[in-house]
């Protein structure tokens, strides 16, 4: 697993209102994606599972640097709509989204942003 992990990118998706904010391993770059299809609803981040799919799709797909790079670590952050944590049915939304578009293991992250070292360290994995 350890040799997967060096070969793979960890992507760092904020969820916002149709749309993400995507950071990939340690690009100091953060890069906005916009729907044309809106997926975020008067009640939910992600109320239309389709459109936010296929965009994510998309992003993971421009972060594979070759077509023999293991699938990308995606770690995803809801930023919107999180008032008083997540719901299960949210979590699991999220964790699909991820695992549909492409990613090899996924993590939920509520909380603070993570800066560039939090994901160096792997903070995600550490707090549950």
């Amino acid at each position: 697993m350890k040799i997967l992990g060096k070969l793979s990118e960890t992507v760092y998706v904020k969820v916002i209102e149709n749309g993400y904010l995507v950071t990939i391993s340690n690009s100091p770059k953060e890069v906005r994606f916009n729907s044309s299809t809106p997926f975020t609803t008067q009640r939910l981040a992600i109320g239309e599972f389709t459109p936010a799919e296929i965009l994510l799709k998309e992003i993971l797909k421009k972060t594979a640097r070759s077509l023999f790079q293991a699938s990308p670590i995606v770690i995803i952050h809801q930023i919107i709509k999180n008032e008083n944590g997540l719901s299960e049915v949210e979590n699991r939304v999220l964790r699909e989204l991820a695992l549909g578009a492409g990613a090899r293991s996924v993590y939920i992250w509520q909380g603070r942003h993570l800066t560039k070292d939090d994901i160096s360290n792997e903070i995600y994995k550490k707090i549950t």
